[in-house]
């Protein structure tokens, strides 16, 4: 069973990574940029690679073991190196020769059969099919077989930003290879021996990294300088998005990025901090999302677009999945996998909500996880009697709907349907109850909370889904925004 997360911990920790002093200068003062913040860059990689994987156990050691293992692991996946400089040579050279104007950045994934691409993604893809135009890819990837097994699924050749990444360490170790490195001198330091282990050598790692993000701009920029792109349409991955973003700025390629979930206080990525003072942030020219609710939400979470650069497009549902017929003789729970999640919370509501014998409890797991992967992090313990499911249209329609925090959330409430939040070890699903979206559900009131949502009237359920949703239509507001510069062919 997964453990648990402290997320107010690890964003307060995040805060000291920032804030440590370096040289005489804050960590996240420091950039290779003048004026622009790379260190903010990191900010929700922190949260969710580094500072996440140093809170499971909060021992520097266990940690550092962990980043040599896939140190180690990852030396292994360089032997395809040479496979993703061909691949990324090719794509360039595609890329010159067929000028297409519009650039589409995302993972590499191809978890949706009708684009081979990522499934959060296909609203975007089917408008550019739909419209006739032609686009070129570029993907953030982890090096290894999965992407030449991608590749030949999708077929088409694209840029792969980890490949930028393999030409810097090879031009560092040609030219640098006896080199000691930067000296860091760092000031005090609060926190226990394995905070302060840890923060001393994520900030030098991190500090170190610095000049790749530079690299990949320059390299980016010079790539798209001598290409026709004239537009860059870009799924709003703050991990990884902004190497481009800042190529396009350079080159004034308006970019656009596009909500691909929930927005929360964790998404710290997205967010400001007074911890960069006033250098500029990297990010796409305007934010794309799905309802005046999620505009609202980026101004009140202090947001690092500007409402001017917020702009609303509407919801694709064309990939809409229908449930099964009604099961009029049990009242029907969904619960969606969120990896993320407590899996002790999860368990014991679902463990609650089984022993009524009148509800009916379904697992609906991720498309873009393997089904033993998501279930494993349950262990041995999830009930027998709980049905697990790939798709909605394998059970019938809920007449509630359960989690800790996943966007899932929110599709179901634009659907009509009753949402609870689990509540436990995360709060990051709290903006749901606090505006009045759904209800937090606590261990011992399982039935009774179910019950009640179960008879919300459909009034009710009207009120909360139009808090959520836009009467703007997906592909006309598309039309709009991106004009002429995305549709002359």
């Amino acid at each position: 069973v997964s453990q648990s997360r402290y997320l107010q911990h690890e964003r307060e920790l995040i805060h000291r990574l920032n804030t440590v002093v370096v040289n005489g200068v804050p960590a996240a003062l420091h950039t290779p940029i003048e004026g622009v913040s790379v260190w903010h860059t990191f900010q929700q990689f922190f949260l969710d690679s580094d500072v996440k994987l140093f809170a499971r156990t909060r021992s520097f050691d266990a940690y550092h073991k962990e980043v040599q293992k896939l140190s180690r692991f990852r030396f292994r996946r360089g032997l395809s190196a040479l496979m993703l400089l061909v691949l990324q040579l090719i794509g360039t050279v595609a890329l010159l020769i067929g000028r297409p104007k519009v650039l589409v950045f995302g993972a590499d994934k191809v978890s949706d059969t009708a684009f081979q691409s990522d499934f959060r993604m296909h609203g975007l893809y089917q408008f550019l099919h739909s419209q006739g135009i032609s686009f070129f890819e570029c993907f953030h990837i982890i090096p290894g077989k999965q992407v030449i097994s991608n590749f030949l699924k999708r077929k088409r050749f694209a840029l792969y930003l980890e490949a930028f990444d393999v030409l810097w360490y090879a031009y560092r170790f040609c030219t640098q290879p006896f080199s000691p490195g930067t000296h860091y001198t760092m000031g005090t330091i609060e926190g226990t021996e394995d905070e302060v282990a840890f923060i001393r050598f994520t900030v030098k790692k991190y500090l170190a990294i610095q000049p790749l993000i530079a690299f990949r701009i320059r390299s980016l920029a010079f790539i798209l300088k001598y290409s026709a792109i004239r537009s860059a349409l870009l799924i709003d991955d703050v991990r990884h998005y902004h190497a481009l973003t800042e190529a396009c700025r350079i080159l004034g390629i308006p970019t656009f990025a596009f909500q691909h979930g929930h927005y929360t206080k964790y998404h710290i990525g997205w967010l400001r901090s007074p911890d960069f003072g006033s250098l500029r942030y990297m990010r796409a020219d305007y934010l794309l999302v799905w309802s005046e609710y999620w505009k609202n939400e980026l101004i009140r979470l202090g947001s690092i677009y500007p409402s001017e650069s917020v702009l609303i497009t509407g919801r694709d549902h064309s990939n809409t999945v229908s449930f099964g017929a009604r099961d009029n003789h049990h009242r029907i729970v969904l619960v969606p996998h969120e990896s993320e999640s407590v899996k002790s919370d999860v368990l014991a509501f679902i463990t609650e909500a089984v022993l009524n014998s009148e509800s009916q409890v379904y697992l609906k797991l991720r498309p873009d996880m393997s089904k033993e992967e998501q279930l494993a992090t349950y262990g041995a313990n999830l009930p027998a009697s709980v049905r697990v499911i790939d798709s909605l249209s394998d059970m019938p329609e809920p007449d509630v709907v359960a989690g800790v925090y996943s966007s899932f959330l929110y599709d179901m409430i634009e659907r009509k349907i009753p949402v609870l939040v689990i509540y436990g070890a995360m709060d990051f699903g709290e903006g749901i109850v606090q505006n009045e979206l759904g209800e937090w559900v606590k261990p011992g009131s399982v039935s009774e909370s179910i019950e009640r949502m179960a008879g919300m009237t459909e009034n009710e359920k009207e009120v909360r889904m139009k808090k959520l949703v836009s009467e703007v239509h997906f592909n006309s507001a598309l039309r709009s925004i991106l004009g002429r510069v995305l549709l002359e062919r």
